[in-house]
């Protein structure tokens, strides 16, 4: 097996990612947005990733072959499948801890923000119960069918089956 130069590109490119995105700069800059500017800001770039990641052949095989559909399509599921393992949202430091006091860096992800529109602006959801349910309706619609449309729309856009 032999390393090639985008393989080298790609964990360079990620390594940077990590001494930038983790400074303490960062951290403290990200901590003043607020959850939405913070969510925005992670998916933004993690779209931007995906689509010149895929452009130059580091996550799809066709390199600069990669409609911007796929690309989107591609955002969709692997968003839905991070919320679904990333365990940062309001829903996991309620159940550990009891109470949702954390900074807004934590929940700037896509199921931090699923959690805190679900919990904030759907009618009847009821976070305490989450404390004795764990069926509870908003662990339910944030992490449960959030994801679900999110990969079923991505992998219609990554088949091609719709365009935008």
């Amino acid at each position: 097996m032999e390393l090639t130069k985008n393989e080298l590109y790609l964990a360079f490119f990620v390594a940077l990612m990590g001494f930038f995105l983790y400074s303490r700069s960062m951290v403290l800059w990200l901590d003043k947005l607020t959850i939405f500017q913070g969510w925005l800001f992670y998916n933004v770039l993690w779209f931007i990733i995906i689509y010149v990641g895929s452009r130059q052949g580091f996550f799809i095989y066709e390199p600069k072959k990669v409609p911007l559909t796929q690309a989107i399509g591609l955002y969709l599921i692997t968003t839905a499948v991070l919320m679904t393992v990333n365990w940062e949202s309001g829903y996991v430091q309620l159940m550990t801890r009891g109470n949702q006091d954390m900074s807004t860096v934590y929940v700037q992800t896509d199921d931090g923000m699923s959690w805190f529109y679900i919990t904030t602006y759907v009618p009847g959801v009821d976070v305490n119960d989450c404390l004795t349910n764990d069926n509870c309706t908003a662990r339910i619609l944030f992490i449960v069918v959030v994801p679900f449309v999110l990969a079923l729309i991505g992998g219609f856009l990554v088949t091609g089956r719709i365009h935008i």
